[in-house]
């Protein structure tokens, strides 16, 4: 090999383990005691803890399970906790930044295509660089600069501004997961997302969470769903960092993902995360290491035989965050997505006409989230999306602090 090509080598395998180096040493601002306190004055825990109660119990009272010990019910009640703060998080807490509003007339504003210098205030609070806006219709063709975006870095100050891209989300839902004491890592793909995953003590396996898309332990929702081309998914937890990319990616792709793999070596990255995470671990004692162990362990396996294989594509749409111009530029959304074909249909049969005549009605109830037929109580489907034969532009939701449930258009349609 020439010395150019050892060069080119060095400098890749330099470049990586900064990157790997600069993910463990922000994941240090989570474990930060000033910031943790700051994340639960913003977070409704009580409440969060009612509602995770009163799912758990409900469940418990409709299984009739008498097996379930004080130790497993804690551990459960922790999971529907999470599956809370997603919510939470998601429909309550941040907002998604697609382009700032003009300060004038409060219209959508354009990316002017250059990088702004921070201010010395942005710089203080953490913005490693600023995007730029200019509005059409108030200063017309001039590119005169009405708006500014800054990117920060630091999560008590998104606490504060509460909206961003992923990068922002995941960032500030891991600090507040790490306030709540949930074990929590700090997920980068090397194709340009971020999200968190999450340790269950109920399940014991770490789980996937992005709160983007209020989506928990749904990992091949990229690969399957967005139709990502992944390659590197390295996750940092405060003791320790792990290669997580054969979690997203389902076995028969992996000979695929393994071509893309080609920043450093194989055998390199894996002798680098060891020494890493020995590093990060020195501190720890005998019995903390010996859990770990156990977890990475499981977690191999886990890799080696997947169980997320078995869940089917069909159930994995395109990315729901952003805009949809956004997401179309980011290959994260299939263009069918935006016709949703779900292709039931209702088929009449002599039951029916036997049971209620020759002409019958089939309406939906959207607070029961079921259809019935005639003006019965007897529910032919559950499930707003399970009649549908095709649907566009429409969806159901919930508002919770509203206590409403109705149909309505998507956030993204145009039309009136």
């Amino acid at each position: 090999m020439s010395r150019t090509g050892q060069g080119t080598i060095e400098f890749r395998q330099n470049e990586f383990r900064q990157q790997l180096i600069g993910l463990i040493s922000h994941f240090t601002r989570y474990e930060d005691a000033n910031n943790q306190e700051a994340a639960l004055c913003q977070i409704p825990v009580d409440d969060l803890k009612q509602i995770a109660e009163a799912k758990f119990n409900s469940c418990v009272d409709a299984s009739s399970d008498a097996d379930i010990t004080t130790d497993s019910t804690e551990s459960m009640v922790r999971d529907l906790l999470l599956l809370e703060l997603l919510r939470w998080f998601k429909e309550e807490f941040f907002t998604w930044m697609d382009t700032p509003k003009c300060p004038t007339c409060s219209k959508p504003t354009k990316i002017l295509g250059q990088t702004g210098k921070p201010t010395l205030t942005e710089r203080k609070n953490s913005a490693s660089r600023v995007e730029l806006y200019t509005c059409p219709n108030c200063v017309g063709q001039t590119n005169a600069e009405v708006a500014r975006f800054p990117r920060y870095n630091d999560p008590v100050v998104l606490l504060k501004s509460r909206t961003g891209r992923c990068g922002e989300w995941a960032n500030c839902f891991a600090l507040i997961c790490r306030a709540m004491n949930f074990e929590t890592r700090h997920v980068t793909d090397w194709t340009d997302h971020v999200w968190v995953e999450v340790f269950s003590l109920a399940q014991k396996r770490w789980l996937h969470c992005d709160p983007c898309e209020n989506k928990c332990s749904v990992p091949l929702l990229y690969e399957l769903g967005w139709g990502k081309r992944l390659s590197y998914i390295i996750a940092i937890s405060q003791d320790d960092i792990q290669d997580v990319t054969w979690r997203y990616s389902h076995s028969k792709n992996h000979k695929k993902v393994l071509a893309r793999r080609n920043l450093v070596n194989e055998h390199w990255l894996v002798v680098t995360i060891m020494a890493l995470r020995k590093d990060m671990q020195r501190h720890l004692s005998q019995e903390k290491k010996n859990i770990l162990q156990e977890r990475l362990v499981n977690e191999l396996v886990e890799f080696i035989c997947p169980t997320s294989d078995k869940i089917q594509d069909t159930g994995l749409g395109g990315r729901e965050s952003g805009s949809q111009v956004w997401r179309l530029v980011r290959q994260e959304i299939r263009v069918d997505d935006l016709i949703q074909k779900f292709g039931f249909v209702w088929k009449i049969t002599n039951n029916m006409i036997s049971n209620y005549g020759t002409k019958l009605e089939f309406y939906y109830d959207s607070v029961q989230d079921h259809y019935f037929i005639n003006s019965t109580k007897d529910v032919l489907k559950s499930s707003w999306n399970a009649g549908l034969y095709e649907m566009e532009n429409i969806c159901r939701k919930e508002e919770r602090d509203w206590n409403m449930v109705y149909l309505a258009r998507n956030s993204t349609t145009k039309c009136n």
